[in-house]
């Protein structure tokens, strides 16, 4: 089934359209109103050429396929299921234990932001949740699948205005159940340089099906093995799909068509007459 996608368009431009058709085909030039059609014939030099009645038909059908074109025409062929594969990863950065010596440990927390960086190219087919803690639990960015703004948010991420070395725990744990909440295939990956988990959150995690893993910000990380073994932990969803209308464009078609109406009709090519 074909149908416009932009419909309000062509109802929009058409209006404008018929008048403007109207106006130049009944609007007769000067020497028209002059002269006999008989005897304009005989004045004329280029009476072969293309008449002047078949260029503006040629032309104002140009703008017509224009305006079809603008409408975006396709061809409507159902709609196809894509299974979501992916995971809902949550990153969190601690930056508290990140902050420690500003000048003696910046340089880490620049590395540690570009291997998150680097890991979320993995992550193509993954909602990423991106948070971070310290004495209290921060989002940063809802899920979703825009990993350019996700690496937009991250090189905004400054630990120099952290005071203190507290870490909330609890806030965090709170964060994650709430940003999780009805999603399947839940992992949280917190980037620290301080491996000591309380065991209160690990269980708040577990209890809400919430996969933990550390990523250490001090040591080198290979992230296409880590997306790898993340990814190991999850299991195909099949239940979770997207419906997406398969449709077929169709708008090149009056526009190439507009343009060779509007050559011919722009041009001056003779008209053969049989004798």
């Amino acid at each position: 089934m074909v149908h416009f996608v932009y419909p309000y368009l062509f109802w929009v431009l058409i209006v404008p359209f018929l008048i403007l058709a109207a106006l130049v085909i009944t609007n007769k030039s000067r020497l028209d109103r002059l002269f006999d059609r008989q005897i304009l014939d005989r004045l004329r030099v280029n009476k072969d050429s293309l008449p002047h009645a078949a260029r503006n038909i040629l032309f104002f059908t140009a703008l017509l396929m224009m305006i079809i074109a603008m409408a975006r025409p396709v061809f409507d062929r159902g709609e196809q299921k894509i299974s979501l594969k992916g995971s809902n990863i949550v990153l969190s950065f601690d930056i508290s234990s990140l902050n420690g010596n500003v000048d003696r440990d910046s340089n880490k927390f620049d590395d540690a932001k570009q291997t998150t960086k680097i890991l979320l190219q993995n992550m193509s087919n993954d909602e990423v949740a991106l948070t971070a803690f310290a004495n209290n639990a921060f989002l940063i960015s809802p899920f979703t699948n825009d990993k350019f703004s996700l690496e937009e948010m991250i090189d905004g991420i400054d630990n120099k205005y952290v005071k203190n070395d507290l870490r909330n725990f609890r806030a965090l744990g709170e964060l994650l159940v709430f940003l999780t909440k009805d999603k399947p295939n839940k992992t949280a990956v917190i980037i620290s340089n301080n491996e000591d988990i309380p065991e209160e959150f690990t269980s708040l995690l577990s209890k809400n099906d919430i996969k933990l893993f550390i990523v250490s910000a001090n040591a080198y990380v290979d992230t296409k093995e880590l997306y790898n073994f993340l990814n190991s932990y999850n299991i195909d969803n099949g239940d979770k799909f997207l419906l997406s209308k398969d449709q077929k464009e169709l708008f090149y078609y009056p526009l190439v068509l507009s343009l060779i109406l509007l050559l011919v009709s722009w041009s001056s090519l003779p008209i053969r007459i049989k004798k």
